[in-house]
């Protein structure tokens, strides 16, 4: 979160695009800021097609040797928290299913995450004059 929070404090689009590159290219949690990160930028005047090069750019950098060695095992493993059998962490709703209380199918948790960020963006857009 540091490179984000740096990413949003910067002034000039390159130092945004490049903080957010290194944000991303560590974890991959601020990728659910992107959606609400480029509406801002589009909002405030920032090039979004400047922001995308350079975040990509240094996520390229960053990860181009991860991505040659073995492209298939690279993509396969940032996709896996959603598509592998993972070891169920009772937390939040979660607890229904992990505690036999009731059955919770694996897309259920996918679904009402999507639902979710609809819900959000749509407050984020509509009320972003009073932020």
């Amino acid at each position: 979160m540091f490179f984000v929070i740096l990413s949003l404090q910067s002034e000039k689009i390159f130092w945004k695009g490049l903080f957010y590159g290194v944000a991303i290219s560590l974890k991959q949690v601020p990728l659910a800021l992107l959606p609400f990160y480029l509406y801002y930028l589009r909002r405030e005047g920032y090039s979004v097609v400047k922001f995308v090069f350079y975040s990509a750019f240094t996520f390229v950098i960053f990860n181009i040797y991860f991505i040659v060695k073995s492209p298939l095992s690279y993509f396969k493993d940032i996709i896996s928290p959603e598509t592998a059998n993972l070891l169920q962490v009772s937390d939040g709703i979660s607890q229904i299913s992990v505690g036999n209380l009731f059955f919770l199918f694996k897309p259920f948790f996918g679904v009402s995450m999507f639902i979710i960020f609809l819900g959000e963006f749509y407050f984020f857009v509509k009320y972003y004059e009073k932020f």
